[in-house]
This record gives C-alpha cells, structure tokens and sequence, in this order.
C-alpha cells in the first residue's frame, strides 16, 4: 500500500513561517593563568544546569535542499562557576567558592539547512550556524549580601557571538511539520570582565579566557 504524503506544500514554500521551544544548557570554556597554578585555586563548571529557549522561525527557501532560517528568540538559563582549592593534595569547596551566573541572552541565529531527500514523512538534516547573543543579566555586577543565593564576585560581558553545526529530523503531519534538532554552539569572544572585586580579586585574577558554549534541543513547529 502506498504511504500517503503529508504537507508537501510546505517545502514547495518560498517563505514560511512558524516557532521553536526547547531546552537548552550552557558551559564555560575556561583558560586559567599562571597565578591558578602558583596559588593552587582552579576554577570549573562541574555541573551543567537545564534552561530553555523559545523563538519564531522565518524560513527562505533557497533551493529543493537548501533553506535559509532565521530565528530570533530568547534564552533562559543559569551556570554555576565552582573555585576549587588544593589543600594537602586534595580539592575542597564550600559555599564561599560558588559563583551563579544567570544567563538571559536574545539571540538572533542565522542557519543554512542542508536537507536530504524525503523518506516518506520524514527528512534528516543537517544545519550550520552563526548567532549573535546579547546576555540581559550581564547588568548585574557584584554581590556581596543575596540572602536568596550565593555571593557574586565575577562578572561577564553582554555581546557574543557563535559558530555552530546541528543535525535533525523534519516529521510531516496532516497540517504541520515537527522538526527536532540537536546544535551545538561555540562562543568566540572572552566574555570575562577583567574587573575584580576589590576585596575579592581571585575570582577573576586566576582566570587568562572564558569562552561560552551552548548546547539546544529543540522543537520546531512549521
């Protein structure tokens, strides 16, 4: 029995419009300096934290396997920055050596699609990407008193942007097409404020680079 195919006009589409929701988690990339060694402090992300992301899709067609995608939205999410010490050869923290960083950007990703041919109502893909972020927590600084959470004594810039690559599955319904992609992203500034706090320089003093990187899992409704 031959399978019936579903939406085939969406594809056929010049533009198209439609959104994504996903999740999401970001890391660190962390270059530590000479004085990490000297002074036996480290810094790392042990412990990655789930966020999620929410955006519109706006899909130019550029041939039968080529689509260009834009897709503005925000990101929600948090990191925590763990400063590790070496006492008598062994790492030891407390809640004194653990920084929260919120993460809020708005985001503009621009993503070329590249897209095998169809298998009946499905579709692999595979996407590369580059994305301009603007954090909206960065406006936050120093914190000495938060009864709520843990003391701030870093801070990070607001403006990045990324290179990425995804693969994923485009799925035809009866009046929609559910895609589902995994993408990776890799920040290429250093997005550390070199600012310490005056009475806590370390935080910052120890690290050479922070670069970020971004990891989504998402859902798109076209």
């Amino acid at each position: 029995m031959e399978s019936v195919l579903n939406y085939e006009e969406v594809d056929q589409k010049w533009i198209h419009f439609g959104f994504v929701l996903g999740l999401n988690t970001c890391d660190f990339d962390i270059t530590l300096n000479q004085l990490s060694v000297d002074s036996a402090m480290f810094a790392d992300v042990s412990q990655l934290n789930p966020g999620f992301h929410v955006g519109i899709i706006s899909n130019l067609r550029l041939n039968d396997y080529m689509d260009l995608r834009v897709l503005p939205g925000m990101s929600f999410g948090s990191r925590r920055l763990y400063y590790y010490k070496n006492k008598n050869g062994t790492y030891v923290n407390d809640k004194y050596t653990r920084q929260r960083i919120d993460y809020y950007p708005i985001e503009i990703p621009v993503i070329l699609k590249f897209k095998a041919d169809r298998i009946e109502n499905y579709r692999p893909y595979i996407i590369a990407d580059f994305t301009f972020r603007y954090d909206m927590s960065s406006s936050k600084k120093f914190d000495d008193e938060d009864p709520k959470d843990l003391p701030r004594y870093i801070s990070f810039k607001p403006f990045n942007y990324y290179y990425g690559f995804g693969v994923g599955v485009d799925y035809y319904f009866e009046f929609f097409k559910l895609s589902t992609e995994i993408r990776m992203d890799f920040g290429q500034r250093d997005v550390l404020k070199h600012e310490p706090h005056p009475k806590y320089p370390f935080y910052v003093d120890i690290i050479d680079k922070v670069k970020s990187n971004m990891v989504y899992l998402s859902f798109c409704f076209e």
